[in-house]
C-alpha cells in the first residue's frame, strides 16, 4: 500500500548544507522529494509499506541517516 506524507525538518534551509543533506537522502530514498518554503525544509514521500506506521518509521530513519531531524509530519 502507498502512503503519502510530508516531513518538516527541524533544521532551517541553509543553501549548501541543505543541498548536501538532500543528496544523501536521495541516495537512500528514491521516493523522497524535497522543497523549501519560508526557510523550512520539507520532504515529501510516496512510500510503499504494509502500514502507515512502517512507512513513517522508515522515512524518518532515512532522514536521520541522511543527517536531518524531523520536527513534524503531515499525512496527506
Amino acid at each position: 500500500m502507498r502512503h503519502q506524507f510530508t516531513a518538516k525538518l527541524s533544521e532551517p534551509e541553509s543553501g549548501l548544507a541543505t543541498t548536501t543533506f538532500c543528496e544523501r537522502l536521495y541516495a537512500r530514498a528514491a521516493d523522497a522529494t524535497s522543497a523549501s518554503r519560508g526557510g523550512a525544509v520539507l520532504v515529501s514521500f510516496d512510500r510503499e509499506a504494509d502500514s502507515l506506521e512502517q512507512a513513517l518509521r522508515s522515512a524518518i530513519a532515512d532522514i536521520v541517516a541522511a543527517g536531518g531531524t524531523v520536527a513534524s509530519v503531515e499525512i496527506e
